[in-house]
């Protein structure tokens, strides 16, 4: 029945893994547009001014905290799904007045989790050789 619950759009229900798995993939996204629009900038910086020594100030994601209210469920797979054995994921979606209002959801109930994404060098394998 159309209009009867709330819009799974909006309430975007998803295991907590994949919650945590997007945010770090958005960003890193983010964090690849601001490298080329660095490279941009510096490339196209007219030659006067690097005659003067100028250079653009250079912008990184350094480190980036997420904190996100959730509302967790846990939910049983159904036994097909995991070749007959009890199975449990555990589902979050954002805590918010859509959420709430939808659900009678109370505020004192929910939780935060933070995620702490950090800039680290690339594994060995990955770097460059340099011959000295």
């Amino acid at each position: 029945m159309p209009g009867s619950g709330p819009d799974p759009k909006d309430v975007l229900v998803s295991p907590l893994a994949d919650l945590i798995r997007e945010t770090g993939v958005a960003v890193a996204e983010a964090h690849g547009a601001l490298g080329a629009a660095n490279l941009e900038l510096v490339r196209n910086t007219p030659d006067e001014l690097k005659v003067l020594g100028w250079t653009p100030a250079w912008f990184e994601l350094a480190e980036v905290e997420a904190e996100i209210s959730l509302a967790f469920h846990v939910e049983e797979s159904q036994a097909s799904e995991s070749g007959g054995k009890r199975r449990w994921r555990l589902l979050a979606a954002p805590h918010n007045a859509k959420y709430q209002n939808a659900f009678k959801y109370s505020a004192e109930g929910r939780s935060k989790v933070t995620v702490k994404f950090a800039a680290a060098p690339p594994p060995t394998a990955l770097q460059p050789d340099t011959e000295d």
